[in-house]
């Protein structure tokens, strides 16, 4: 999870979480392995003083079937970004319906 928080770190300017809560363990691979083989960890960033603003990052990690290799996708308001196929979409980004229930203006990345 290291470098993909790091990721997280070089997007945001933020240098770590204020909260994380996160779980897991050893559930497929008993061969004396000590790290989990399924993982979620919730990290939440922003200002510890106002904690109506930042953002959460969900990490999951599964090391036992064969969903087709590593993969890695980031979301944001914008779209996403999927490091396996190094392409930039603006697949869950913020439409115009939602954007104008919130009082806001659509944000979606190009293709």
């Amino acid at each position: 999870m290291t470098h993909q928080i790091d990721t997280v770190h070089w997007f945001s300017g933020l240098k770590h979480p204020r909260s994380v809560v996160a779980g897991g363990g050893i559930y497929q691979w008993k061969d004396g392995r000590t790290n989990a083989d399924t993982l979620t960890a919730v990290l939440e960033y922003g200002p510890q003083n106002d904690p109506a603003s930042g953002f959460q990052v969900v990490y999951s990690s599964r090391f036992h079937n064969s969903a087709g290799g590593t993969k890695e996708l980031y979301y944001s308001n914008g779209g996403m970004i999927d490091m396996s196929t190094n392409k930039i979409t603006p697949t869950g980004g913020l439409r115009e319906k939602e954007a104008a229930a919130m009082g806001m203006k659509a944000n979606l990345l190009p293709k």
